[in-house]
């Protein structure tokens, strides 16, 4: 859902086989464009020019890489959220329109990998569509992805651990999210380690309720 006043995305996801990947989000269009300049300076260095065609290729090489070895330790989430910016802008232009959402995953056919608009991250189901390790205003981190509220809730179930808190801990403090909720680790004064979760609504109707002692 492209907007004409928009050159910017709020968030891009990541989607790799499976439920994890990415979820990167850009405060504003400073923010955006910073990212894919960032990645378009490094790559653009081992070039001999400089056109929207070496461009084009130098994003979509490394977005290539990135998806061939999603959890290798070649690319930081850092380093995938500038490449992933350069991507998006480079389809949808400097100036846009670009979506609000935009997803960035593997075909169905596997034929290769599509930049789409997210618009059902502006659908509102009760349960989160993604969960991001992260926050917005530092641009967002690992993500996990969820196709319905049963397998939100299957996820949630399951015993804590170091690869997986997040759903357990949005499950036991909520009854209803918005498709989209951060969590950032974060310590107390007296040192003990909460979780700061936040809510993103894209500026759409969403509902957050909390639940309640005898939920």
């Amino acid at each position: 859902m492209g907007n004409s006043e928009r050159a910017h995305p709020d968030a891009i996801f990541v989607r790799f086989t499976g439920a994890k990947g990415f979820g990167f989000t850009y405060i504003d269009e400073e923010a955006f464009a910073a990212a894919a300049d960032h990645f378009l300076a490094i790559a653009l260095a081992r070039e001999e020019d400089d056109t929207a065609e070496i461009r084009h290729q130098v994003c979509h090489d490394q977005l290539w890489r990135v998806f061939a070895d999603p959890m290798g330790e070649q690319y930081t989430w850092h380093n995938v959220r500038w490449i992933v910016a350069a991507a998006v802008r480079d389809k949808y232009g400097y100036e846009g329109p670009t979506p609000r959402v935009v997803v960035v995953e593997n075909a169905e056919d596997d034929a290769g990998i599509i930049i789409r608009s997210g618009d059902e991250f502006l659908e509102h189901p009760g349960w989160p569509r993604a969960l991001i390790v992260g926050h917005p205003a530092t641009g967002g981190g690992p993500a996990t992805f969820f196709s319905s509220r049963e397998g939100f809730e299957v996820t949630a179930k399951r015993p804590m651990s170091d690869e997986l808190w997040l759903p357990q801990i949005v499950d036991r403090l909520y009854e209803v999210t918005p498709s989209v909720v951060m969590g950032m680790p974060k310590s107390d004064k007296e040192g003990k380690m909460q979780v700061q979760c936040r809510a993103v609504a894209f500026g759409t109707k969403a509902s957050l309720k909390e639940r309640t002692s005898s939920d």
